[in-house]
């Protein structure tokens, strides 16, 4: 059997001290992918709890306001419903403040049709009225 050289004694070594600290290393990687792990877990059920939070701020605010179209309403956070909920007001506001009224201020809606009185026609011009009225007449 050959002996061992004391440069063979020390490569030896240095290796056995390297695979030493490359199991430490290995270990502590381990550790912190565990700690990782478990943060990702809890930072996962955080974002699961707030995005309930949110959907039930959202529910109780669109419950509040029935008079505000509930798809007006969105966001993701607190922030952003509240954001679009003064946004959905301002334009039920405009929309009340506007409602009865036309462009120049006049009360909007049909006007109610009055009966023409053709006792005053002819049979020959009663026809012709008839006969040019006719659509009017299919809607009454």
């Amino acid at each position: 059997m050959a002996e061992i050289t004391d440069e063979e004694l020390l490569a030896f070594r240095e290796q056995a001290a390297r695979v030493e600290q490359l199991a430490s290393q290995i270990e502590l990687l381990t550790s912190q992918a565990a700690e990782a792990e478990t943060t990702r877990d809890a930072l996962s059920g955080a974002q699961a709890e707030v995005r309930q939070a949110t959907d039930a701020a959202r529910a109780a605010i669109i419950a509040a306001n029935p008079t505000i179209p509930a798809d007006l309403i969105t966001g993701d956070s607190i922030t952003q419903i509240n954001q679009s909920l003064a946004a959905a007001q301002a334009i039920a506001a405009r929309l009340q403040e506007a409602a009865g009224k036309g462009p120049l201020g006049f009360a909007t809606g049909g006007t109610q049709r009055q009966p023409v009185d053709t006792s005053a026609l002819t049979p020959h011009q009663k026809i012709v009225w008839g006969l040019q009225n006719e659509k009017d007449q299919h809607l009454a």
